[in-house]
Formats: C-alpha cells, structure tokens, sequence
C-alpha cells in the first residue's frame, strides 16, 4: 500500500511540475521528455523490493528524475516565457534545488550505513549519467565543434573529420552507457538484489536513459536521433553488465538448521 501511495505521489507531482512549465513557459515545449523519464524510472525503483527496504528508491528516483529535468532545463535557451524571464529562472532555481535535496538526501542515507555503502557507491554514477544526458543530449552537445577541430588541428576534410568524428561519438556512446548498466547491476547487487533482478534493473535503467537521449536529440536542429543508437547504446550496456555478472559471485543460500530429533 505505501508503495502504491508514494508512486500516486510522485505520478502527481511530475504532471503538476509539466502543467506548470507548459502553462507558463513557451520554450520548453518538449519537457515531457524528462517528466516521462522520471516517470519510468520511478516505477522500475518502486517494483524492486530490496531498493525499497533500503530506503533509497524514492531519493535515488527523484535524484534521476529532477536532475535530468533541470540539466535539460539548463541547455534549452533562451529562458523566456509569457510573463517574462522570472518565473521560468524561478522555476529553475526551485528545480536544481529539489535535485539537490534529493542527492543529499540518497547520499546521507546511503553513506551512513554500512549494509547500504557500497550500493550507493555504485549508484551515484547512473544518476550523474543522468543529468549529463539531460544536458548534452540537446543542441550543445552537437559534433559541430568536434569536427571543426579535426579540421583544424589535424587539417582533414569536412568528410573524414565526420567519419572520425562519429567514431569516437559511438565509441564513447558504447562505453558510456557499458559503465551506467555496470554500475547499475553492481549497486543492485550490493543492496542484495538477486542476479537476475539485478540485471533486470540495469538493463531497464540503461533503455530508458538511452530513449530519453535520442527522443531529446530530435528536438534540436543539430542532432539526429535514431533507435539504432539505442540499440547501440544497449549493445555496450549488455556486454557490461553480462561480463559483470559472469564475474560477480552469487550469494551462498543461509544453511538450514537440522532439526532436532
């Protein structure tokens, strides 16, 4: 039942957070983009039962949820709305508050206990992956400037600076995303998720970052995104996570006491 109450919670206060921006700004027409992203990661978290009895699902989700919206926030300029620029800097500043509550709050708990230290070790890096999607997945995370200094330094034409280019941006799509499915499989193994569940959380987790970042590149004119690089980018997540798990150790079952005769 409080599972069902705090996912209603969070369900209200992403659609009372989209009402707000829609109504009042007229820049950020496609914030529904990290409120569907925060979405989904809440929903994964709060169907995990070893997350919640940590008590770290709700701050983890919020943490993911709040801080890809205000880092999306941030690289969408310029920030206008029909009432001016207050409201939305306003808005902004509340947002990267409510982000940084919720990181303290998932960093205090989960660092000040041992059962739970090394779970948030590990999850600390899929929620900075988070927002660094958040931002760089819009138009200044764009290969324009990685281009003109192939073309520059290294004095290449216009194509192999884009072959080049792309290579490296694919290269570090693959292993960015290896490391997020990583770190998810290893913080939900520390935190005693089974195997299985534990790869099914990463795997979950890197989907929805990975659709988050192309659907968000098809809003800005630089960029182009495409399901193949979600395939992509789950290609580097399942190689990660399955040599991880190969790796880790499964928990020994508690012996069973005999029974006295």
């Amino acid at each position: 039942m409080k599972s069902v109450l705090r996912l209603g919670a969070l369900l209200a206060g992403f659609a009372t957070a989209t009402v707000c921006v829609g109504v009042v700004n007229d820049v950020f027409p496609w914030f529904w983009l990290p409120t569907l992203f925060g979405l989904a990661v809440a929903i994964v978290v709060n169907s995990q039962t070893w997350f919640q009895q940590s008590r770290l699902g709700t701050p983890f989700s919020l943490a993911m949820g709040f801080g890809a919206a205000f880092t999306f926030s941030l690289s969408t300029a310029p920030v206008t709305s029909r009432l001016g620029t207050f409201i939305p800097k306003l808005m902004l500043a509340l947002g990267g508050a409510i982000f940084l509550y919720f990181l303290i709050v998932f960093l205090a708990r989960g660092l000040s206990s041992s059962k739970s230290n090394r779970m948030t070790r590990w999850l600390l890096f899929p929620i900075i992956a988070a927002c660094t999607v958040g931002y760089m997945s819009g138009g200044v995370g764009g290969s324009n400037h990685m281009v003109a200094f192939f073309m520059s330094v290294f004095h290449m034409s216009p194509d192999s600076a884009e072959t080049v280019v792309r290579i490296i941006r694919k290269s570090i799509h693959v292993s960015a995303y290896g490391l997020m499915g990583l770190t998810c499989f290893r913080g939900a193994f520390a935190g005693q998720a089974p195997k299985r569940t534990a790869i099914f959380f990463a795997l979950l987790i890197t989907v929805f970052t990975a659709s988050f970042d192309e659907m968000r590149q098809t809003t800005a004119d630089n960029r182009t995104g495409s399901p193949w690089d979600v395939l992509l980018d789950m290609t580097g997540s399942f190689i990660f996570v399955s040599g991880s798990a190969m790796l880790a150790r499964s928990k020994p079952r508690p012996r069973q006491q005999p029974r006295a005769a």
